[in-house]
């Protein structure tokens, strides 16, 4: 029996690390990167994730836009409602969607019987926009 080459066993251990990365990446919780845009119009406590009105198209005129709110890591389908949850915590009357991206993932495949395929993913993001109003706000949303 013959020894695995260097060359095989490098790509196996690399195509075995990028699969220990894929996997573990989708069980890391999202996390939120926060850019103070604009100063509130009033002051602002956090709020049930709920309450906080959410649009995918346009928001209605008259809000403020207080920050701009990034939601990376995890899941595609868990990015939206962790980033409502911030602009809860935050206080936002409003969140405006901006950006959805989602994971985006390519295999390279060489054909080669000793190696093995390998998956690499990108992860994707949303982008919304804390919008607060001078009174009470347009309404339910």
């Amino acid at each position: 029996m013959t020894t695995p080459s260097l060359s095989y066993r490098s790509t196996v251990s690399l195509s075995a690390t990028l699969l220990i990365i894929a996997a573990t990446t989708a069980c890391i919780p999202p996390r939120a990167d926060v850019t103070r845009l604009n100063m509130a119009p009033r002051p602002m406590a956090p709020r049930p994730a709920e309450s906080v009105q959410l649009f995918l198209t346009q928001a209605p005129p008259g809000g403020v836009e207080v920050y701009l709110l990034k939601m990376k890591g995890g899941l595609d389908d868990v990015r939206l409602e962790a980033l409502r949850t911030q602009a809860g915590e935050l206080g936002c009357d409003g969140l405006a969607i901006v950006e959805s991206v989602a994971d985006v993932s390519a295999t390279a495949r060489d054909h080669d019987p000793k190696t093995s395929d390998i998956t690499v993913t990108e992860q994707g993001h949303v982008t919304g926009v804390c919008l607060v109003w001078p009174g009470p706000g347009p309404g339910p949303g």
